[in-house]
């Protein structure tokens, strides 16, 4: 899976960045963007939360529902980290 990465004062000025992000077709991803259009499947959705947020934990409510059905991401995401078996139990 490859994502198309957009670099500040590589491709775009600043103020281009700067309208593009204001206008929702780009989102932050490390150093760099990713144009929104891009993350067009649950799974890419998933893998960008899980590479730039909580690698180890799922998205749940609007985070999960952006997951699966796209659109803007939510301002707010909410995770959930899975509780590892506890070995002393039965």
């Amino acid at each position: 899976m490859h994502i198309r990465l957009i670099q500040r004062n590589k491709q775009f000025s600043e103020a281009e960045i700067c309208g593009m992000l204001s206008d929702g077709d780009l989102l932050d991803y490390h150093e760099a963007f990713v144009p929104l259009d891009f993350i067009d499947s649950p799974a890419l959705r998933a893998k960008y939360l899980k590479d730039l947020f909580r690698p180890n934990s799922e998205p749940i409510g609007l985070a999960l529902a952006w997951v699966k059905n796209g659109g803007v991401p939510p301002t707010e995401l909410h995770f959930i980290t899975p509780r590892k078996p506890d070995s002393k139990s039965c």
